[in-house]
């Protein structure tokens, strides 16, 4: 009797084999999926291994930049004693723009001042208002040469006290 086979074990081995089947194909399937969607979300949140490190500004190739020296201004907010400190960076393109910086560093200080007092800390704290702050500062400097020769305004640092 021990060499008689169980008729019902006979047909569990197959269905056993089969989810195994199954099992060994879900498993690596689901393990693929979730490592996508990490990936995923890493990327469009630029954060874990695509996370930027370093300065937040990407200088262009063709760009030279004029590195002005480090601005202390007091901010115009009424009844406090706020100020920033902060390193600016202007972008250009030609050569020739270098002389120009050069000869009126005192009017685009002057001007950059002026652009920075008139602001309060909400104005430069204010992370939405970073990107129009920098087009004001560039379209100002611009107005000493009556043509774009600033492209970009960077920050290096940037500091509300």
């Amino acid at each position: 009797m021990a060499d008689r086979m169980d008729p019902n074990a006979i047909k569990q081995a197959p269905e056993k084999k089969k989810k195994k089947k199954k099992l060994l194909i879900i498993i690596p399937l689901i393990i693929v999926l979730l490592a996508g969607g990490f990936v995923g979300y890493a990327f469009f949140t630029k954060s874990f291994f695509f996370k930027v490190d370093g300065e937040a500004a990407v200088v262009k190739i063709d760009e030279k930049i004029y590195d002005m020296e480090e601005f202390i201004i007091n901010l115009n907010d009424e009844g406090s004693r706020r100020y920033l400190k902060t390193k600016i960076v202007l972008a250009y393109e030609n050569d020739k723009d270098l002389d120009l910086f050069n000869k009126n560093i005192p009017q685009m200080r002057d001007l950059i001042i002026e652009t920075l007092r008139a602001k309060t800390s909400e104005d430069v704290m204010n992370v939405e208002n970073t990107e129009s702050l920098k087009n004001e500062i560039r379209d100002n400097v611009n107005k000493i040469y009556d043509e774009d020769i600033v492209l970009e305004v960077y920050f290096v640092d940037f500091l509300i006290q």
